[in-house]
């Protein structure tokens, strides 16, 4: 299956979709190309011997873990309950709700 390309013309007459990403000082937010962007940032900060921090809402990418794993970071991660089978009663909620 070919990944779907959100950058190409609708040919409906609506515009294509945009980066809303934006920086502010030191403090940027990212929504579009994460991985290849938080690699580079990650890059810049090991080499100029920063600290990491950010809050996202789930991290599984191998590549981003270990680019982390070699500066000091602080990554805050949005928990799930609900996708954690282990937490779940037979009915299929959680006990807490």
């Amino acid at each position: 299956m070919d990944p779907i390309d959100l950058n190409r013309p609708t040919g409906d007459g609506q515009p294509q979709q945009r980066d809303h990403g934006c920086v502010s000082g030191p403090v940027g937010v990212i929504f579009r190309d994460h991985q290849v962007r938080l690699l580079q940032l990650i890059s810049v900060a090991t080499a100029a011997g920063l600290v990491c921090c950010g809050a996202v809402a789930w991290l599984t990418e191998p590549q981003i873990i270990g680019a982390l794993s070699r500066l000091p970071s602080s990554i805050v991660v949005q928990k799930e309950y609900f996708l954690r089978p282990d937490l779940m009663t037979v009915n299929g909620q959680d006990e807490r709700y």
